[in-house]
């Protein structure tokens, strides 16, 4: 779990240590979306009957609405006799159908920063041990460990592949005398950085303000170059405003 370089795989080994050291039916890592939700990491299921099972979720409110949310706001465990009778619990068919019940919920938290949470499933059972609340508490802490170090290797990663393709756009740059080439490049490596679907550069005629597309990488119209932009000088209230 702690040895992952990568998100994914460290998301489902916290879940599969989770769902194998606690003896439950399944375990799933939560993680900041952003925009105020958690969305599912990784998820592990026991048993040769559920082994392999990938159950689609949608993402939860970082509330107290949602089981996950709640520890995330609250930074503190809890241990549910019956998710099935609990509002929060978002997927009630997914409880139903796998027969879970007992819940243990817990964030996890990395420098005083929570950054997701651990939902970790059971069947119908007893109260909790004291064993096995310290023992998930250690999980979570490993956990919150892992995701963290994940994130650097991917971090850093990331800024060896952008200065990499910044290195490749430079040289282009310098050694290809076709505009068209070193256009083309230039608008490939800004979509790769920025990780977007589609780039686009077009290029200013000085003489008549028209900006005109020259490259599109990614764009499924396949002639941009018939679209222009003019530059216009307007008068608006106070003085003279440039706009498209």
């Amino acid at each position: 779990m702690t040895s992952a370089t990568d998100s994914a795989t460290a998301f489902r080994g916290i879940a599969e240590a989770a769902t194998l050291l606690l003896k439950a039916k399944m375990a799933y890592v939560w993680v900041d979306q952003g925009a105020e939700t958690l969305r599912e990491g990784g998820s592990y299921w026991a048993g040769p009957e559920l082994a392999g099972r990938i159950v689609r979720t949608t993402p939860v409110p970082r509330d107290n609405n949602s089981i996950a949310g709640t520890v995330v706001l609250s930074r503190r465990p809890e241990y549910l006799a019956d998710v099935q009778h609990d509002p929060r619990w978002r997927h009630r068919a997914l409880a139903e159908t796998s027969e879970l019940h007992a819940c243990i919920a817990l964030p996890l938290i990395h420098h005083e920063r929570a950054v997701g949470a651990l939902i970790v499933a059971f069947g119908s059972r007893g109260d909790f041990t004291a064993e096995e609340k310290n023992l998930a508490g250690l999980l979570a802490d490993q956990a919150a460990i892992a995701i963290e170090n994940a994130r650097l290797y991917e971090e850093a990663g990331r800024r060896q592949r952008e200065s990499e393709l910044l290195a490749d756009v430079v040289r282009t740059v310098n050694t290809s005398l076709e505009l068209a080439t070193v256009l083309q490049r230039i608008a490939e490596g800004a979509r790769e950085v920025c990780r977007t679907d589609m780039a686009f550069i077009a290029l200013r005629d000085v003489a008549t303000d028209i900006f005109a597309f020259r490259q599109w990488p990614g764009a499924r119209y396949a002639d941009y170059r018939s679209f222009l932009i003019a530059l216009q000088w307007d008068w608006f209230e106070g003085g003279l405003f440039k706009g498209w």
